[in-house]
């Protein structure tokens, strides 16, 4: 079984209490805090839940070139480019 491919995208959901993990207009994951607002912690949880695909293929770039015997630079710019947008897409930045 696969996942759903990404990207996958968080968002609000009209107030600040319902939050949607999103694949283009396909439903992954719906948040609701009971109408309280939610909590730096609660946010960045879900934001790192929604990087999940960007992770998954940064990883599978960098055991890419661990495999091979020589890392060309193309690769490795490659493999770090991945990396950054998953790093940043997790952390919200």
């Amino acid at each position: 079984m696969s996942h759903t491919p990404g990207p996958w995208t968080f968002r609000a959901d009209g107030d600040d209490s319902h939050y949607a993990i999103m694949a283009g207009t396909r439903w992954l994951a719906s948040f609701l805090h009971n109408g309280e607002q939610w909590t730096d912690t609660q946010l960045a949880n879900a934001r790192l839940m929604a990087a999940a695909p960007d992770m998954l293929t940064a990883l599978r770039e960098i055991a890419g070139l661990l495999d091979g015997p020589v890392v060309s630079e193309q690769s490795r710019s490659a493999a770090r480019a991945a990396a950054l947008i998953a790093i940043r897409r997790a952390s919200g930045e």
